[in-house]
């Protein structure tokens, strides 16, 4: 029964985690053609929605910790 909470849990939390990356941080990304990398494309932080995008790293990153705990304690909890 804790495992099925568990899962549910995680489906929750990588939901939210991917709606506020695409509201608070994708949003205010403003890349170009040119690439840094090979798969990386150059980007810069919009002007005016610099607070929505330090807010928006910061609950993804808090998300993103709670996100892998809950996985970390539903793979212990599964598989002993």
């Amino acid at each position: 029964m804790k495992v099925s909470i568990g899962i549910v849990a995680i489906f929750i939390t990588t939901f939210l985690l991917v709606f506020f990356f695409f509201t608070m941080i994708e949003y205010n990304l403003s890349c170009t053609e040119e690439q840094v990398a090979p798969l990386v494309p150059k980007c810069t932080v919009t002007e005016g929605g610099g607070g929505d995008f330090v807010l928006g790293l910061f609950v993804v990153g808090v998300l993103t910790m709670v996100d892998m705990g809950i996985v970390y304690k539903v793979l212990i909890d599964f598989f002993t």
